[in-house]
Parts: structure tokens; C-alpha cells; sequence
């Protein structure tokens, strides 16, 4: 598994948001997650890349070897509220501790 991770910042008129990205890829599979500054704890899967195109994460996914490192990386960074986007609950499911 390789990790890329950045420091990013969205800002607008009035708000200003500052995140870690963190980018976990094994060949043709990526995924995606980010942490809000302001809430060290929590780290969120956005999507995963396959062969570049941008999914949303399904729940067997969560069992491949590649997702299950990239949480074990992400606790090891802190993060004890994982979560993943999914499609089938539209919105934010937690990752088991």
C-alpha cells in the first residue's frame, strides 16, 4: 500500500475549512479519505478509484485488504471515528473499531 497525504484548504466568503487528504493505493484501487482539522479524531472515506474512475464505497469493500490497512493507518494517525459515503444508506456509515 502506498499512502499520499496533503494538508488542503477550502475557503469561501465567511468560511475557511482545513483538512488532511489521505490517498491509499494498491495498483489499480485508490482510496480516498479526509480528516477536518477541527475534529482530529474523525476521518472520513470519500470515494474509491478504480482505474481512475471516481465510486462511491460499498459495504464489501470494507473487507478488502487495501481498505482494511488504510483504517489500521488511520487509527494509528489518531482517528477512532471512521466512516465511509455509501450510496445504498445515503450518507456516512461507521467503520467497526
Amino acid at each position: 500500500m502506498k499512502v499520499a497525504e496533503r494538508r488542503t484548504e477550502d475557503a469561501g466568503p465567511g468560511f475557511a475549512y482545513v483538512y488532511d487528504l489521505f490517498e491509499f493505493d494498491a495498483g489499480d484501487v485508490r482510496y480516498v479519505a479526509r480528516s477536518y482539522v477541527e475534529e482530529p479524531n474523525e476521518a472520513h472515506f470519500l470515494r474509491k478509484e478504480v482505474s481512475g474512475e471516481a465510486l462511491l464505497i460499498d459495504e464489501s469493500d470494507t473487507r478488502s485488504d487495501l481498505f482494511v490497512e488504510a483504517v489500521r493507518y488511520l487509527r494509528g494517525k489518531g482517528k477512532s471515528v471512521i466512516q465511509y459515503l455509501s450510496e445504498a444508506e445515503e450518507g456516512y456509515v461507521s467503520v467497526a473499531p
